[in-house]
């Protein structure tokens, strides 16, 4: 956790594997080398704070939780280099999601080397206050945006400018986005869009 907006905190891991389990008690065992199946009861926050990893073929983030909280905070995985689909950002939250205060979940590429895919499973998942959910390729990239997945059994909704999108500002074509949820409310601005700009 960060202290202020200007004063955050964070862990950024070389083209690596960072993955987190909020197991929320005792008795659940958690696999070394793999995400859990099932995602445990405990409650993940990041404030003015983030996760991410970057570098050849990105690296990979993966998060199991009963609810994930951002507020002003970031998950993130980068490919840099020319290396295909190591990048990817796998979540689980079985209760909920939430982003706010320009908080976001970004997997892109800015090279020749593919975008890695967002799988998000959620009860719910709620953005607001200019969030973004986004898989998509920087402006002079050469590689493929990654596509995007958003498996939502409960309420999805999207308000106040919050961004989803695959966009990509390079040579390379734009991943899909997939979305199913029991309700879907969209408020006040907040696209989904997969376009093609470079």
């Amino acid at each position: 956790v960060g202290t202020s907006p200007t004063q955050r905190a964070g862990v950024n891991v070389a083209g690596g594997t960072i993955r987190v389990e909020a197991v929320g008690g005792r008795g659940k065992q958690v696999p070394v080398n793999a995400a859990s199946q099932t995602a445990g009861t405990g409650k993940l926050s990041i404030k003015h704070a983030g996760l991410g990893t970057i570098g050849d073929g990105g690296g990979q983030l993966s998060i199991r939780a009963g609810e994930i909280d951002l507020d002003n905070g970031w998950l993130f995985a980068n490919n840099i280099g020319t290396t295909d689909v190591i990048s990817r950002i796998d979540l689980t939250a079985t209760s909920r999601l939430t982003l706010t205060n320009q908080s976001y979940i970004s997997s892109s590429t800015a090279a020749s080397g593919q975008a890695g895919n967002i799988w998000i499973r959620a009860g719910d998942l709620q953005a607001d206050g200019e969030s973004a959910i986004l898989s998509g390729a920087s402006r002079g990239s050469e590689g493929v945006g990654g596509s995007l997945v958003l498996d939502v059994t409960g309420l999805l909704r999207l308000s106040g400018k919050t961004w989803i999108g695959t966009d990509t500002w390079g040579s390379g074509q734009a991943g899909e986005i997939r979305v199913q949820a029991g309700r879907l409310e969209l408020f006040s601005g907040a696209p989904m869009s997969s376009n093609i700009y470079g």
